[in-house]
């Protein structure tokens, strides 16, 4: 074996959960190509260290976990580095260990660090003092050792930035546990499923629902209004669903995740919109006089002829990713698709989801809630130096006169306009919108639908 590949299965081994020794020593047993008692015998050798230690301190004592438990939420208060000595003290003081004897404490100090070195959630750092003189009036060097979280690199590839100290402290638990279930994850894999659910609850409530797209076209055709006759009339419309009796399987088959689904097209006029059994269905009218029901998520997709679009879907389809176009012999088509089902339809063309440059002037009570990182691609310029180097860029770039306000901070990101919206309303009463014209527009279009509901 290589000296190189030799250091790749040293480090596979240092990765080992020791709640999962055989299954994990025999996955690197087949990667390296190796039988199970060779692989085992390497893992067994004194020179792993720190496998040992873990070995040790990763166990199930009581005591250690209660310590280690508290031991963090006192690396979450600090955010900053925490001495041997200064831990030590912490144990027998603060933790009620006064007691105990030096041994029992050095047993909690170390079972306590130990376990969290282990779990990657802390690091140790020596530093060499030069002391001047020893007794003999000889100098020496001291060597001091201190423990440190590195909170702010938990969170460098992440959207949102968790400040809140208390937050933190909820979620320790639960990332002590994330940690310990596999020695190999990193704390940022566990704070990137947090992120994962930060962004569905923070994002815009239409993307909560999947069908919103066809539901509002379908909601705002049954509530279309013949002026001639001065009625409320819905229009027929064709919709492609699944056929649970395939009855036009060859025609109309696609695929999602290698699997077959049928589908057929009909032609209905919707009726209205129900909510039953923790579902939604829309209610139609057949093309024989038939009423019936369907899953609004069995909807595939509604098509739609160019001069049925209402006005402002016109002006916002290039916005969204749930519509799509197809040209076919005798005109133009617009689709409203089901996200789920949208890339089974290969030969039909995209529009992309647009982005922006968003420039927003805000006061600084607005800055612990940005600095979450609510917006995509974002920089918050909110010291004197951060924003005169804004303004110079801005001027540069756009030949135009900034005027920097004290009390404000500025955001530039890249976002959609439906998802800067969202976080826009959030802070109505205090934001300047800078750019992009299109972002107050779809503020105000949003203000306007409220008056209009005579919510106010």
């Amino acid at each position: 074996m290589t000296k190189a590949k030799k250091e790749e299965l040293l480090l596979a081994l240092e990765n080992v959960n020791p709640f999962n020794i055989d299954n994990d020593l025999s996955n690197i047993a087949n990667e390296f190509e190796l039988t199970f008692s060779e692989i085992e015998i390497e893992y067994n050798k004194p020179y792993l260290k720190s496998v040992k230690l873990c070995k040790k301190y990763i166990g199930k004592d009581y005591e250690i976990g209660k310590v280690l438990y508290k031991l963090f939420d006192k690396f979450i208060d600090e955010s900053d580095n925490i001495s041997r000595q200064d831990i030590l003290q912490y144990i027998k003081n603060d933790l009620g260990y006064s007691g105990s004897t030096p041994d029992e404490i050095n047993y909690l100090l170390n079972g306590s660090l130990g376990t969290l070195r282990c779990l990657h959630l802390i690091k140790n750092i020596t530093y060499t003092v030069n002391q001047p003189f020893r007794d003999n009036k000889e100098p020496y060097n001291k060597k001091s050792t201190y423990y440190t979280m590195e909170v702010k690199n938990w969170f460098v590839e992440q959207r949102y930035f968790i400040q809140n100290k208390h937050l933190l402290k909820t979620l320790a638990p639960v990332l002590i546990q994330y940690s310990r279930s596999s020695i190999s994850t990193s704390v940022p894999q566990f704070f990137d499923k947090i992120d994962s659910i930060l962004e569905y609850v923070l994002q815009p409530f239409e993307n909560h629902n999947e069908n919103f797209h066809i539901e509002k076209y379908l909601i705002g055709n049954m509530e279309h209004v013949d002026e001639e006759y001065e009625t409320t009339l819905a229009k027929e419309m064709k919709i492609r669903i699944i056929d649970k009796d395939k009855t036009d399987k060859d025609k109309y088959t696609i695929v999602l995740d290698e699997q077959e689904i049928h589908t057929s097209i009909i032609k209905i006029i919707p009726k209205r919109i129900v909510f039953d059994n923790e579902c939604k269905y829309l209610e139609y009218e057949d093309t024989k006089n038939n009423f019936k029901k369907i899953l609004l998520s069995h909807i595939i997709r509604v098509m739609i002829e160019e001069s049925e679009l209402p006005n402002n879907m016109q002006d916002t389809l290039s916005k969204n990713l749930s519509f799509k176009t197809s040209y076919i012999a005798d005109g133009k088509y617009y689709y409203i698709c089901h996200p789920k089902y949208s890339y089974s339809f290969v030969n039909d063309s995209y529009f992309k989801e647009d982005t922006e440059k968003i420039i927003l002037e805000l006061p600084h009570t607005a800055l612990e809630y940005f600095k979450i990182k609510p917006l995509a691609d974002m920089t918050i310029y909110a010291t004197d130096k951060e924003k005169k180097t804004f303004k110079q860029f801005q001027e540069n770039r756009d030949n135009a006169k900034i005027t920097i306000s004290g009390p404000h901070f500025y955001v530039t990101a890249t976002d959609t306009i439906e998802n800067a919206t969202s976080i826009v309303m959030h802070v109505m009463q205090s934001v300047k919108i800078i750019k992009p014209v299109e972002l107050k527009h779809s503020v105000h279009e949003n203000m306007k639908q409220f008056n209009m509901n005579n919510n106010l």
